[in-house]
């Protein structure tokens, strides 16, 4: 399959669609709201439940890289751990993202900022989390079809 041929491409590929439609439905590059109805700290609890799911996914990654490494499947710890690193890239680049936004957003002294988070970067966000999942459920299709035979 193409795929794990270019699976390190994934992030790119992902990219550039996502911004093209982000563009192109919300005609503009931002400023957008990671708090829901600019609330302050209303993003947080989703910050939290998406790091859980993601530091899982990143764990099963490197935990199925080993597995595939010692029943000898040859492809497969490789696509682990391409789907491992993107979801820890994914968990830093939320992070940061929301760092920066809410520092840029709600700066001290009780004024209210500008966002930093643009289309361009949700759409970075968006083509991480789909490589990480998408990059994980092809590592195990693969892994099924090479100790299978």
């Amino acid at each position: 399959m193409i795929i794990f041929d270019f699976q390190y491409l994934l992030p790119v590929v992902f990219f550039t669609v996502l911004h093209l439609a982000f563009n192109l439905k919300m005609h503009g590059d931002g400023p957008f709201e990671m708090d829901h109805g600019g609330n302050e700290g209303t993003f947080f609890p989703m910050l939290i439940l998406y790091s859980v799911f993601f530091y899982a996914l990143a764990t099963a990654s490197f935990l199925g890289a080993y597995e595939a490494w010692v029943y000898n499947a040859v492809d497969a710890p490789g696509f682990f751990l391409w789907a491992g690193c993107f979801a820890l890239l994914f968990n830093i680049w939320v992070t940061f993202q929301y760092e920066r936004y809410l520092h840029s957003r709600y700066p001290s002294g009780g004024k209210d900022g500008v966002s930093s988070y643009t289309a361009r970067k949700y759409a970075f966000t968006m083509a991480l989390a789909g490589s990480a999942l998408l990059s994980f459920a092809a590592s195990v299709v693969r892994m099924v079809g090479e100790l299978g035979r």
